[in-house]
């Protein structure tokens, strides 16, 4: 507690205060011309028996206000706490929901073990968790991470049941690090519910469930809330050979080691998110990422059918303006005030046919600035399809132009 003096406040008259009140000479000890009368001793003694008198009077003062509040104080500490209203059975409304959540969910996630070999004998490589999304004609779909099985030829998926299955690879996508499996679906009663992530609030229930470090821990469940229902990223692809601007969902529900690929649920048991990643540094706790169920839905859908994520192609190989030595800039010829963009290193079809080509920096995409190559990837991939038209404006020796290309798609990328 801090403590400080305020003289202002202080009832107590200074030396300087006293002579002013006075009006002015030394300040005199005044006796009653009565007790001058007295000898010394008898006027001491009768000084003490008034100090004596205040003495009591302030003591009974003291009683009387003591012993009513020691009873009032008494008669409350008599009385039984309030209690707060609990559910039949003891747990907290939100302790149900929680529980009524994860029942509901848990027979969609599964274990995916990946690793190479053969039927006989296979070295395991990833494990982390799945999540059944759809059963039809006899098979299950399960979405999990890509970097759970990237490194494997064989993949196996583990039931809330023990029992093993055999799974096939439909699909994978390195970007958004989502996967497609699909195994026989005997066995398997339920897919999971996908729900909006668009509706996701700050501070709302989130539950995050998986099998972190194992089978021994599988189906764990860890409880949070939402820290931030959209947060853009910079994610390492599954093989680490690039990055990208994510969006993802920010929760304090733990998430660990194998549980990459999980599902991260509301209080409904619905799937908002699929849980892929966490900051795994000394001195930093609760900070999980999953990706958001609206961003992953389109993909899983496109990978299940296609193998792959089509996504649109503008034609170029580029380079961070801001990384370019400065003798490189000063070749381009630009004005003093563009410091960031990207550099055209070489442009083929369909930039090369809007008249694009090589030392041409890019500033804008249709007039939204662009700094670096991921936020024009991420401009590219969230806003625009294979067809459509976009809007490139770029400096050329200097002078600021603009050009229209019609998107391909990069499927022979």
């Amino acid at each position: 507690m801090r403590w400080f003096r305020d003289d202002f406040y202080s009832p107590r008259l200074s030396r300087r205060a006293r002579r002013e009140l006075l009006g002015g000479g030394s300040f005199k000890r005044r006796w009653p011309e009565w007790l001058g009368s007295l000898p010394f001793v008898s006027a001491a003694a009768l000084m003490s028996i008034v100090c004596a008198a205040f003495v009591l009077v302030g003591a009974g003062i003291a009683l009387a206000v003591v012993k009513p509040w020691q009873a009032a104080t008494q008669q409350q500490a008599d009385q039984p706490a309030p209690t707060q209203a609990m559910p039949e059975g003891g747990m907290s409304m939100l302790h149900e929901l929680i529980v009524e959540a994860v029942e509901k969910v848990n027979p969609s996630i599964v274990t995916i073990l990946s690793g190479i070999g053969d039927a006989d004998s296979v070295m395991e490589l990833g494990m982390g968790s799945g999540v059944i999304y759809e059963i039809r004609d006899g098979r299950a779909r399960i979405v999990t991470n890509m970097h759970v099985i990237d490194e494997g030829t064989v993949v196996e998926v583990v039931l809330p049941s023990g029992e093993r299955k055999k799974a096939d690879i439909l699909g994978g996508d390195v970007l958004s690090d989502l996967a497609v499996v699909e195994v026989d679906a005997s066995g398997i009663k339920q897919a999971a519910e996908f729900g909006d992530s668009s509706k996701l609030k700050a501070g709302q229930a989130a539950i995050a469930i998986g099998n972190p470090l194992g089978l021994n821990y599988a189906l764990s469940v860890t409880a949070g809330i939402i820290s931030s229902p959209q947060l853009t990223i910079r994610m390492p692809a599954a093989n680490g050979s690039t990055e990208s601007l994510v969006d993802v969902i920010q929760t304090d529900a733990a998430i660990n080691w194998g549980n990459s690929g999980g599902a991260l649920i509301d209080l409904q048991g619905r799937v908002i998110g699929i849980n892929s990643m966490k900051v795994a540094q000394s001195g930093v706790e609760g900070l999980g990422f999953a990706l958001p169920i609206n961003e992953v839905r389109p993909i899983v859908q496109m990978l299940a059918e296609e193998g792959r994520v089509l996504r649109p192609l503008m034609g170029v190989r580029t380079q961070d303006l801001g990384l370019l030595p400065s003798e490189e800039r000063a070749r381009l010829n630009l004005p003093d005030h563009v410091h960031t963009g990207l550099v055209i290193v070489e442009a083929s079809a369909p930039a090369s046919h809007a008249g694009l080509q090589a030392d041409d920096v890019i500033v804008q995409l249709d007039h939204q600035p662009v700094r670096d190559f991921l936020e024009l990837r991420k401009y590219l991939y969230d806003n625009k399809t294979i067809g459509d038209t976009l809007e490139v404006t770029y400096y050329r020796n200097g002078k600021k132009q603009t050009a229209t290309i019609t998107l391909a798609d990069n499927a022979g990328q």
